[in-house]
């Protein structure tokens, strides 16, 4: 059976909008996860800790309840640089990471495939390839101030490449193989940061002690780095800094203009609303040797001194009682208030005994190496997918097991 073009509206079983729900509890509602577009990145590596959960309509849920085999697709909130039509897979694993039932938020689509027609997992690798591919712009609407997907003239527009079912089958495997493994080790990752922290708590106490030592008196703070204006060097961005999480993803190289400068070993704290809020802190460790980075104005740069070291610093900031200091600490407008990293000099601990730091860098520095093998893993999964996925999608290449298969 050769391969057949069919527009996505002939696949669509069901497709209907998501909802957002109520803060509290009211009458004839019921508790349910929201899945927005914000959580799709760590959605899709199986992390669902921050997913909200709100007050849905009983009578709604029936019809938004996400199941096995769905795809959510984002119809709302694209920007001039990123287009809407990012879209997850809803896989039993996802389903089993909450314990309530799941919808997609109001700015999201539920779209269900006919598995008599597709397998819904390949379908949905045809769309991340849509998406890689940027053909997602034709189907924007750029008349307002956020992009709109337009979901009707998709259906009829997107033709989808269908082989033979068994070659959808393996495609989907095979692609899903390589994200299966990223997201485990992104699991990997999570619960080593986790034993490093409890490690840190158990050693050292860091609520606030007024005739301690200042913050600023342990680490450098924005330390002093030099990079000629104009000369291109790694450029991470805002957007590319994790929340809750220590290792960095996403970086390019830029020219550079004006920015926080950092080496590796330093630690990056946001310090604007709602980036700090969300907590976006992560370490620096993708650089060459002697190598000076840069980013954000908005970072505050943590830099190791003495015994301080990288993973201490990370596991400071990310403590609640640093945390809860620093986000009372914003001053300015609405919308655009900061921390001021002088506020560092106020905020005092228990001076570090000098054995507990030696004992922590000891258990720490191994497992934080671990960490960045495990990201560097990782793009090179991801970059291995990216590479396969037009081909895989196109019949240029086959999967193993199904050599002997027409496409």
């Amino acid at each position: 059976m050769t391969a057949s073009s069919v527009p996505m509206r002939a696949l669509v079983e069901r497709a209907v909008g998501g909802g957002w729900g109520l803060d509290a509890h009211e009458v004839g509602t019921e508790q349910v996860a929201v899945i927005r577009g914000a959580d799709f990145p760590a959605v899709a590596h199986g992390d669902t800790s921050r997913v909200p959960v709100r007050w849905e309509a009983a009578r709604k849920i029936p019809q938004r309840k996400l199941q096995v085999g769905d795809i959510i697709l984002e119809i709302s909130g694209g920007t001039s640089e990123r287009p809407t039509g990012r879209t997850v897979f809803v896989s039993e694993r996802l389903l089993d990471g909450f314990s309530h039932d799941v919808i997609p938020a109001s700015f999201c689509r539920l779209v269900r495939i006919d598995k008599e027609l597709a397998d819904p997992h390949y379908v949905y690798w045809w769309l991340q390839g849509m998406y890689a591919e940027e053909r997602t712009w034709s189907y924007q609407n750029r008349s307002t101030g956020i992009a709109n997907f337009q979901f009707e003239h998709f259906l009829d527009t997107e033709k989808v490449r269908l082989p033979d079912r068994q070659i959808q089958r393996e495609v989907a495997a095979t692609l899903g193989a390589l994200d299966d493994k990223i997201a485990s080790n992104r699991r990997a990752q999570s619960l080593i940061e986790a034993l490093v922290r409890s490690r840190f708590d158990q050693l050292f106490d860091v609520s606030q002690d007024p005739t301690g030592v200042p913050i600023s008196d342990l680490v450098h703070v924005n330390p002093r780095r030099s990079l000629p204006r104009g000369s291109n060097a790694t450029y991470v961005g805002m957007s590319s800094l994790p929340e809750f999480a220590a290792e960095i993803y996403e970086w390019e190289t830029k020219v550079y203009g004006s920015g926080q400068k950092f080496i590796n070993g330093d630690v990056l704290m946001a310090r604007i609303t709602p980036c700090l809020e969300n907590g976006k802190t992560a370490v620096v460790d993708m650089l060459d040797p002697d190598e000076v980075g840069w980013g954000s104005t908005e970072y505050i740069v943590l830099g190791p001194r003495g015994l301080i070291s990288t993973a201490w610093i990370y596991c400071l900031v990310r403590h609640e009682s640093v945390r809860e200091f620093a986000i009372r600490g914003m001053t300015g407008t609405s919308g655009r208030q900061r921390f001021a990293a002088s506020n560092l000099d106020d905020y005092k601990i228990s001076p570090p005994i000098e054995s507990a730091l030696a004992e922590f860098n000891d258990a720490s520095q191994p497992l934080f190496d671990r960490m960045k093998q495990l990201r560097d893993e990782n793009l090179a999964l991801a970059s291995t997918r990216d590479a396969i996925l037009p081909d895989l999608l196109s019949g240029n290449i086959l999967p193993r097991s199904t050599d002997g298969v027409r496409a």
